[in-house]
């Protein structure tokens, strides 16, 4: 378990100094393809799914875009779990912020994943002999 712990966190250090040290004062501005279509959804996504849950509204289904008709988000890569991951940093620092952190964040939990991975195949192969 602790090894696992700190491989994210030599994982995260990595990723801090080596890519994402510009971005960690200014997360509230926006910084990563911010001016293209995704990024944009993407950060209104953080904000849609604990706006819906805390307002009582059916989060698949929103009237804020594609207005009047509204469009069913069950077809949208609305990143559900990450939004509500990101809710106290949305609730915090804005969308923009949980948007930047979670850029952040990505490779190095992806990287740790491989490594729980990994290791248990390993595990695995060892008992198996193979």
């Amino acid at each position: 378990m602790y090894q696992g712990l700190i491989a994210f966190a030599i994982y995260l250090v990595a990723m801090v100094f080596g890519l994402a040290q510009p971005l960690l004062p200014h997360l509230d501005v926006p910084h990563v393809q911010q001016t293209q279509v995704d990024a944009n959804f993407y950060i209104w996504a953080i904000s849609w799914w604990p706006y819906a849950i805390t307002h009582g509204l059916n989060p698949l289904f929103s009237h804020q875009i594609m207005a009047p008709g509204g469009v069913n988000l069950a077809w949208a890569t609305t990143t559900p779990t990450l939004s509500l991951l990101m809710w106290p940093i949305t609730a915090t620092a804005g969308p923009i912020a949980a948007y930047n952190l979670s850029l952040i964040l990505a490779p190095p939990a992806s990287a740790w994943a491989t490594f729980i991975l990994a290791r248990r195949v390993l595990a695995h192969m060892v008992l198996l002999k193979y």
